[in-house]
């Protein structure tokens, strides 16, 4: 429709179309309540490449956030809260998690790197 056909018995119809809020998709809820998931580690401008891009420490979700976009509170494993809600984004979901595992480098006459797994139960 072109303004110079808007008039006075027709204002309500351009204002609809114009204004009114079309349905938009509700955003898909990427984890559930309980799930495990680690968060994505920030780097420095010079960091290294090749490090992880996902903490070490697992996290479980407590609450989800019905704002715009979905977002999520998180608890550490000993039930402390965690300051702020995150993404979808910046949370991965971990499968299995029963055993966490710890790596310890020991060093044997210098010359080879020994590696030793600690199991602990989660």
């Amino acid at each position: 429709m072109k303004p110079c056909e808007v008039n006075k018995s027709n204002e309500n119809d351009v204002l609809h179309k114009l204004f009114l809020t079309k349905n938009k998709p509700k955003p898909k809820i990427k984890f559930s309540v309980g799930d495990r998931v680690r968060i994505k580690a920030y780097k420095k401008t010079f960091g290294n490449k090749y490090s992880n891009n996902w903490t070490r420490e697992i996290f479980i979700i407590k609450e989800i956030l019905n704002t715009n976009p979905i977002t999520y509170k998180i608890i550490d494993l000993n039930n402390e809260e965690i300051e702020g809600s995150f993404y979808n984004e910046e949370l991965q979901k971990i499968k299995i998690l029963n055993i966490i595992f710890n790596k310890n480098y020991s060093i044997k006459n210098n010359k080879c790197k020994k590696i030793i797994w600690n199991i602990i139960n989660g």
